[in-house]
């Protein structure tokens, strides 16, 4: 038998793409005491349409970011069919 763990927070995001970062990202600006969970299958912010970087890319710091290592990371964990 698996154990489970219990977990508690004021607001759970199922989803870790752009939709529901930004959405936790504004309850922790609007409500910085608010215990936010976003709870997500595979890798945080690169679900959904930023998978393929989809419109993403205009939220990059190219500075901190290189885009061809984004592409990179994206077809390792995410081959293309």
């Amino acid at each position: 038998m698996s154990e489970w763990n219990k977990l508690s927070c004021d607001v759970l995001i199922i989803g870790g793409g752009i939709g529901g970062l930004s959405c936790a990202t504004a309850i922790k600006e609007h409500n910085p005491e608010a215990d936010v969970l976003v709870v997500e299958k595979n890798f945080a912010g690169f679900a959904g349409k930023a998978n393929r970087g989809g419109g993403v890319l205009q939220y990059f710091d190219l500075d901190k970011i290189d885009p061809k290592e984004f592409v990179a990371f994206h077809d390792f964990y995410f081959p293309r069919l």
